[in-house]
């Protein structure tokens, strides 16, 4: 994986971004963010239990990749220009029916454009959601450093 600098492109990021290559062979754009916060109570919510009890412990793993994807993909939370079968490929997801079974028990949502939002992601990953105002205002320190 290879830092670039930005480039214009017809985007509505405009943080850090890396460039990689997907499965699907084309450019995708990933923030810097390197974690996500899993809420301490998770595993005692009801919808949490209900998915456990849809598909077994794979849909908890797969729940956990898809925050991944998103956290590194989609910083803001609402998985933007991509199809759902692209989100069940790109974030490597196992579970038949996946994106059905999380809008069912309200793990997502569709936003008015028709594109999945994870279900309180602004709450939940405050600090992903951060994040690119936090590495622009680090990237401007450092340019005024670099500048003096």
């Amino acid at each position: 994986m290879q830092i670039l600098p930005e480039r214009s492109a017809p985007t509505v990021r405009t943080y850090p971004l890396v460039y990689c290559e997907t499965p699907m062979g084309r450019g995708c754009k990933m923030s810097t963010v390197a974690d996500i916060r899993i809420p301490i109570n998770f595993y005692q919510r009801a919808k949490t239990a209900r998915l456990i009890s849809t598909c077994s412990s794979t849909g908890i793993i797969d729940l956990q990749k898809l925050w991944m994807y998103t956290a590194e993909h989609f910083p803001k939370g609402t998985l933007e220009g991509v199809t759902d079968d692209e989100i069940i490929m790109l974030a490597g997801i196992k579970t038949t029916n996946f994106i059905d079974v999380l809008e069912g028990l309200g793990f997502i949502q569709r936003d008015c454009g028709g594109w999945i939002e994870i279900d309180n992601w602004e709450v939940d990953q405050s600090w992903v959601v951060g994040a690119p105002e936090r590495s622009e205002k680090a990237r401007k320190a450092a340019r005024a450093r670099h500048d003096k």
